[in-house]
């Protein structure tokens, strides 16, 4: 569907600017700003690592969204530099919706296997699985910790506090309008790539509190 989108804005000479990474068999390549998934999938990992955990579950986004895909494969690079255990880390089938929580949690519970760290690869799911895990009695972050992906607003208003990777929207809608319009002054500009970090947000979820 997005590859019939974009064929129609090239056909028709709509000069447009891409929030995301193109697919790389996209041809020609297109102009882009995002964020640096697979670093803040690799900052996730680290962090949980960092603070102990035995074993760790990722709730993993769609398998055809670029975001998830790039989450995970940082998480698990995060997991090989500092020598993680790969039988220690196991996967939950998400799909960026609170209710795919829920399921993972309700799964967990049932089958007595609360991991001592979960990284959801957006926060809808991280505050699904941590709501169903508090309603049950699983003390968080004494019992495990939770770490999300987004910093949406409510990330910060759940209790406790979601731990999240933040992405900057202020910025990604910035570097987007400046450079479209650059694009539309300038029609045979070239291809720009700007690629921004993702920062890591602690708060209470992990256990620790810096905002």
């Amino acid at each position: 569907m997005e590859k019939t989108y974009v064929d129609y804005l090239l056909k028709a000479d709509i000069p447009f600017f891409r929030l995301s990474k193109a697919p790389t068999d996209y041809i020609p390549s297109h102009s882009y700003v995002a964020v640096d998934d697979f670093a803040g999938g690799y900052k996730a990992g680290k962090h949980l690592i960092d603070l102990g955990v035995k074993n760790i579950l990722h709730i993993q986004g769609p398998s055809n969204s670029r975001d998830a895909l790039e989450r995970k494969k940082g998480f698990l690079q995060a997991c090989r530099e500092y020598d993680f255990p790969q039988n220690q880390v196991t996967f939950f089938k998400g799909d960026f919706h609170e209710p795919a929580g829920q399921r993972c949690a309700a799964e967990l519970i049932e089958r007595g296997e609360i991991p001592e760290g979960i990284f959801a690869a957006n926060d809808m799911m991280a505050i699904g699985c941590m709501r169903t895990l508090l309603k049950h009695g699983i003390r968080i972050p004494d019992d495990v910790k939770i770490i999300g992906y987004d910093d949406i607003i409510l990330a910060s208003y759940v209790e406790p506090g979601l731990t999240t990777i933040r992405i900057p929207f202020d910025d990604l809608a910035r570097v987007a309008t400046e450079e479209l319009v650059k694009q539309i002054e300038f029609p045979k500009r070239k291809t720009i790539k700007v690629l921004l970090d993702a920062d890591l947000v602690i708060r209470s979820s992990c256990g620790a509190k810096t905002e």
